[in-house]
């Protein structure tokens, strides 16, 4: 018995479609759903404890026992390497969240109130992005302290600003909308105004920064425990290994830096391919001027 000619044409559309997508959006997807899939089921996947210690074959070379080779403590590195990408991907989720919603909330509310209000949030924020972003993340870890919640929540401050500014314009680009000035005749309140109608039109922005800014995050805790001030040893993250390969690589230990830098080579990569495809379905006028371009 044959299928209806319309569910064929529905099958053949989908993966038409499918085969449309290009390189640039498939590799890093399958990317990213392999990294995740790893994170998820590191205890499974790795073959080895990334805490357990066997000094007899440490600094091994890559091998078929130890594919990443061992590290100053005989840990295999491949090990630690699937564990990394777990906190990498934690920290970088929970950062973009937190400051995401925090900073949106922010922008959407200062730019729609007006007044003294949104000059003192957006003062606030100014004072934030002032700073490099890597200097003041330094500096507000130092006062805070090591460890994986202080990182979150610096990073999460650190983006801050971002997410509250780009907010803040896409309201005030939507307030003077006919729609808007039809829900205030209507008697809305201001807090449903922002909800329902201005959130929902001014989403598309943001949506795109996070992916940008989910990559920036994985860098930043990456530098950060790269110099001591992140995740600290032995909890295993792609900075603090690359950190501990430093004294090895004049003495030719050079898959200590080579596999996690990788590592976070193809994910920022793979994360900043992505945005740019978002960019380019959610943004219209960046849509448009690329096809006219």
């Amino acid at each position: 018995m044959t299928a209806p000619a319309s569910v064929a044409r529905g099958g053949a559309s989908r993966f038409g479609a499918i085969g449309r997508l290009p390189l640039s959006f498939i590799l890093p997807v399958a990317f990213l759903a392999v990294l995740v899939f790893a994170a998820v089921f590191a205890g499974t996947i790795a073959p080895y404890d990334p805490l357990a210690q066997n000094p007899p074959i440490r600094l091994q070379p890559p091998s078929a026992a130890h594919i990443m080779g061992t590290d100053e403590f005989g840990r295999d590195i491949y090990s630690r390497v699937i564990y990394g990408a777990r906190t990498s991907i934690v920290v970088g989720v929970a950062a973009v969240f937190f400051s995401s919603i925090i900073g949106s909330a922010i922008g959407l509310l200062a730019g729609y109130v007006g007044g003294a209000r949104d000059e003192t949030a957006m003062r606030l924020m100014d004072v934030v992005i002032a700073f490099p972003a890597m200097v003041l993340a330094i500096a507000l870890i130092a006062a805070a302290g090591a460890g994986l919640q202080n990182v979150i929540v610096v990073i999460a401050i650190v983006q801050l600003p971002v997410f509250a500014r780009l907010a803040r314009s896409s309201v005030l680009a939507e307030a003077s909308q006919d729609y808007v000035t039809a829900a205030r005749v209507l008697g809305v309140r201001p807090v449903g105004i922002v909800v329902r109608h201005l959130l929902p039109n001014s989403i598309a922005p943001s949506v795109t920064m996070v992916g940008l800014l989910l990559a920036d995050a994985i860098l930043i805790e990456s530098a950060l425990s790269f110099l001591g001030l992140g995740v600290l040893p032995p909890t295993p993250t792609w900075g603090n290994i690359l950190s501990s390969g430093r004294e090895y690589i004049l003495i030719g230990g050079w898959w200590f830096t080579v596999f996690p830098g990788f590592a976070i080579f193809l994910t920022v990569l793979s994360i900043n391919l992505l945005a740019d495809f978002s960019r380019d379905r959610l943004d219209p006028t960046h849509r448009t001027a690329t096809q006219l371009g």
